[in-house]
């Protein structure tokens, strides 16, 4: 047959082989065409399209449809060659698709952007370990709706710099919240709230440093606990008007404030707990000195000395009443029984007596002294004297009685000075 065969009966035609023990071939020397101006198709157990060559199964002007109408249908190349899809768009109508492969699996575009996409519901990404996503640049994007990074242990996000940026709130909730850095850990905003329902806030640890480089405005009561308080400035302005020291009331401590004049010694004002006395001195003590050591006595400088009973070695104010019509002395407690005095009197009344007397006595058991002055009595009489007696302190008495008087107390301020 030269040129072709024509097939023209009415009915269905067939070009077969009915032995079932032979194969049927349909060669051709160059191209092997099958046209159809309708469906066409490739029926049978095993149809096998045959080539030493290269192969080609082309539809030039329509569909092409590989159909299973029954079972699985399967395309495939050799375990070492490349199946190729080629087309504008490729789509699959399944439930599932499966990609079996003993070896890592890859979905790639070479030229331009690839999408997994899900037009009504979810789009997913699972692994049975690990999922990646991974680019040059990554973008986790939600357009309406939230975007929820969920792990059922730990969620870390590493990164050169790390951004979480929010129009209206960014919020991290969880049982414990850290931020760790190796470097800088920082928290700006124009204000910074920390710790606004929480019962206690804790910064920096035990042995770490805390610094606020701006200024510093604690509302509520503040409480210091360690060691050592240092305070490094040039002004402190307190606002209460008692400065409590050893609030701990350590009995047998010492308490006051040492002026560091340079790195040999401090000028101190404290108060001595075994003399219970104020002193004023220079010393090699330190701060955290229970006892202060005295090294040198220090000059106090004042206007004045104010108050009812002033004293100090050798010096002392009192105030005392006599009765102005009674011989009874007050006797001044506390001096010497011998030695010297020098004694200034004063009455409180606008005309009363005053007296200003050296006194002295070099025995004590006798009742011998000396004295000299001046004094004056007040224009009603009145008239006061001091005396001596053995072994005991000085005395004054009124030496002129008032005898127009009704035993009314009048009031003298006393200061002596003597040889401490």
């Amino acid at each position: 047959i030269e040129n072709g065969v024509d097939l023209f009966g009415s009915s269905d035609q067939y070009f077969r082989a009915t032995n079932a023990a032979s194969d049927l071939y349909v060669q051709s020397a160059k191209n092997l065409n099958i046209n159809s101006t309708a469906v066409a198709h490739l029926q049978g157990q095993n149809v096998n399209l045959t080539s030493a060559a290269d192969s080609t199964l082309k539809c030039s002007t329509g569909q092409m449809i590989i159909e299973a109408t029954a079972g699985p249908c399967t395309v495939k190349a050799s375990s070492s060659s490349t199946l190729y899809l080629s087309g504008q768009t490729q789509q699959s109508n399944f439930t599932t698709v499966n990609i079996n492969s003993v070896a890592d699996t890859t979905i790639k575009s070479s030229g331009a952007n690839s999408t997994l996409q899900a037009d009504s519901l979810e789009a997913r990404v699972f692994g049975g370990s690990l999922a990646h996503v991974r680019a040059a640049s990554s973008k986790l994007q939600a357009t309406t709706g939230n975007v929820d990074v969920i792990a059922f242990s730990d969620v870390n996000i590493q990164g050169v710099n790390v951004s979480n940026t929010a129009t209206t709130k960014a919020s991290m909730v969880a049982p414990t919240c850290e931020i760790v850095a190796s470097i800088t850990s920082k928290v700006d905003a124009v204000t910074v709230n920390i710790g606004q329902t929480s019962d206690n806030v804790n910064i920096s640890s035990a042995g770490k440093q805390t610094t606020v480089n701006g200024n510093l405005n604690i509302v509520g009561n503040m409480l210091i606990s360690g060691t050592t308080t240092s305070i490094n400035t040039e002004q402190i302005t307190i606002k209460d008007n008692l400065l409590v020291l050893n609030s701990a009331s350590v009995v047998g401590k010492d308490a006051g404030i040492l002026f560091n004049r340079n790195a040999a010694d401090a000028t101190s004002m404290y108060w001595d707990e075994s003399e219970l006395c104020f002193t004023f001195a220079s010393t090699l003590s330190a701060g955290d000195s229970s006892t202060v050591i005295t090294k040198d006595l220090q000059t106090v400088r004042a206007k004045n000395f104010v108050g009812d009973a002033i004293e100090m070695p050798g010096f002392k104010t009192v105030n005392f009443n006599l009765i102005d019509n009674a011989l009874t002395a007050y006797e001044f407690t506390g001096l010497k029984t011998r030695g010297c005095y020098e004694f200034q009197i004063e009455s409180v009344l606008a005309d009363g007596a005053v007296y200003s007397y050296k006194i002295c006595k070099s025995k004590a058991s006798t009742n011998e002294c000396v004295s000299f002055g001046i004094h004056q009595a007040s224009q009603t009489d009145e008239e006061v004297i001091i005396k001596w007696d053995a072994n005991k302190p000085p005395a004054v008495y009124h030496k002129t009685l008032k005898t127009a008087g009704n035993g009314a107390n009048i009031a003298y301020v006393c200061k002596y000075i003597s040889v401490n």
